[in-house]
């Protein structure tokens, strides 16, 4: 149950679990339980399958995402298990009611034998490509994300880019993008040192989310900016959002940071219906966001077909 725990990280009744492994021990000390070995068994064998069966059943319930692969290692663990628990079972019964030659007995310790040695090479086998595969994600987090906001930062950023506006295009939708650029943030450096600093991008990166979907992409640019993709965004819709993240992050405060008033400044641009360069889209958005900045910065400015208003 631990590592079921650890795998699918499902809460467990532990209260539930001790009391069951408490009944079970004092069942195999009761007078039926040591007449024979074929009582024991009978005794054991039910609580030893629902047991499999409820860790397969809450390895299905998890068996998605990135870790499918393990997941369905692990069931398939479980499963040989209740083969070999089954087919051991059977013949023990069989062997008890004299239906199951003594000659042949030792098939029985055969089958328990390699069933058991199988199942746990399964699983080692399973732990490890766990191991594996958490490593495997935790190296590509760390080559496609910021270490300092959680964001991602630019090592794919052309890729998604390509495949929002691809994507948009036989869709005939827009997508948008969102430039932020904090306002007057060497002066916090400078002042403040560059441990408010870093407290101060990872607010504007926490707000900036609360006012995302879950599938809105928000990149670190470069120093202080951000870059976000809004998919199957119009111009109208970008524009609401990007405004409502510039309010939240005015009328906020870091607590640890209580004397600072921070603030940004907005570029936004949107593609047309028609597969739309990525790189010409950023331009816009930043052409936008630098309009914002000497306008006077906390505000919105976006790029609508060559023309740049602010908001």
């Amino acid at each position: 149950m631990s590592a079921i725990y650890v795998f699918t990280q499902r809460r467990v009744k532990y209260h539930w679990l001790f009391g069951l492994l408490a009944l079970a021990y004092a069942l195999n000390h009761s007078d039926f339980a040591q007449a024979s070995t074929i009582n024991r068994v009978l005794l054991n064998f039910p609580l030893i399958m629902v047991l499999n069966l409820l860790a397969i059943k809450q390895l299905l319930a998890q068996a998605k995402g990135e870790f499918s692969g393990v997941y369905r290692a692990l069931i398939f663990a479980f499963v040989v298990n209740i083969i070999q628990l089954g087919s051991r079972f059977t013949l023990l019964v069989l062997h008890q009611f004299d239906l199951f030659t003594p000659a042949k007995a030792a098939l029985i310790h055969s089958l328990g034998y390699y069933g058991l040695t199988t199942f746990a090479f399964l699983t080692l086998g399973s732990c490890l490509y766990l191991v594996y595969k958490k490593t495997s994600i935790e190296m590509r987090d760390n080559m496609e994300r910021d270490p300092l906001t959680g964001v991602f930062n630019r090592h794919n950023l052309q890729l998604k880019l390509q495949n929002e506006l691809q994507r948009a295009s036989r869709s005939k939708q827009h997508v948008s993008i969102v430039m932020i650029d904090v306002d007057h943030f060497k002066k916090v450096n400078d002042s403040l040192g560059h441990v408010a600093g870093d407290l101060a991008l990872c607010h504007v990166v926490k707000l900036a989310r609360d006012q995302l979907r879950p599938y809105d992409a928000i990149f670190r640019y470069g120093g202080e900016e951000f870059l976000i993709c809004l998919p199957d965004t119009g111009s109208d819709a970008a524009l609401t959002i990007a405004n409502r993240i510039r309010k939240h992050i005015a009328q906020s405060k870091i607590s640890a940071l209580p004397e600072l008033k921070l603030t940004i400044s907005v570029g936004v641009a949107t593609s047309s219906t028609e597969i739309a360069d990525w790189q010409q889209l950023i331009q816009d958005a930043d052409r936008a966001l630098y309009q914002a900045k000497r306008q006077g910065r906390n505000q919105v400015s976006y790029y609508v077909d060559e023309a740049i208003n602010v908001t």
